[in-house]
């Protein structure tokens, strides 16, 4: 058993067998707009966030939205595919907090466009 630590610091268990397969293709689809896939990440990354959308977040165990900083731990099989786009993920998040906004995280980007934008783009 693992305990996710949901809104409001309640405690979520959840076992091997309430894990399921990535979610993340579902939704992911706005390569093509970087602001856009920056925002919607956002919006189901952290549920302790003021800019969760729990209504976006179709990753769910027992009806209950897993923020996606815990699919590390709630998805299974966890392929190398998915381990590498989740830690991409997770740096983004990471990164995107020492913002104040989406739109400065990505006026950051054209410093050092080749480089960033790789990121974005995997």
């Amino acid at each position: 058993m693992r305990c996710l630590i949901l809104r409001g610091d309640r405690r979520f268990w959840i076992s091997d067998k309430d894990c399921g397969p990535d979610p993340g293709e579902k939704w992911v689809v706005f390569r093509d707009n970087p602001r856009e896939y920056i925002r919607k990440l956002r919006a189901i990354w952290d549920d302790s966030s003021q800019y969760w959308e729990s209504d976006q977040c179709h990753f769910r165990i027992r009806g209950e939205p897993i923020p996606a900083k815990y699919w590390n731990v709630a998805v299974k099989p966890w392929s190398s595919r998915i381990r590498e786009r989740w830690s991409m993920w997770k740096t983004l998040m990471q990164e995107l907090r020492t913002f104040s906004s989406v739109e400065d995280f990505m006026d950051s980007f054209k410093q050092g466009e080749q480089q960033k934008t790789q990121v974005l783009h995997r």
